[in-house]
């Protein structure tokens, strides 16, 4: 009997964190597991994604999930979402604080979506 066994693809999820020497090596590990076929979600934020849509191949198997960056909360202004935008010590603070802020939306998204791993 010749049975064919036909794996289900995992639901995988990367969660860079905002600085470019973060962001880049994972986001090339979650594109080589998309190119095997598992569903892969990278999660970051507005200003973070629109960088990466441009760099990484995004398909079925490999998505963006955006979460709001909490730069009213942290006094940054708009679109300062990331390590290499900011412009002074007292902006890397914030960035940080904010990045300490993204953890119950990330939280809400994986408990309504869970991953496989």
């Amino acid at each position: 009997m010749n049975m064919e066994h036909e794996e289900k693809a995992l639901k995988i999820y990367f969660i860079p964190y905002l600085a470019p020497g973060h962001m880049i090596p994972l986001c090339d590990i979650a594109t080589l597991f998309a190119s095997r076929h598992q569903n892969v979600t990278i999660i970051t934020t507005p200003c973070n994604g629109q960088i990466l849509s441009k760099s990484i191949p995004l398909n079925q198997n490999l998505r963006l999930h955006t979460v709001p960056f909490p730069s009213q909360e942290v006094g940054l202004p708009d679109g300062m979402e990331s390590l290499s935008a900011a412009t002074n010590p007292d902006n890397l603070v914030k960035i940080y604080q904010g990045t300490t802020l993204l953890r119950p939306p990330i939280e809400h998204f994986i408990e309504q979506n869970p991953p496989d791993c």
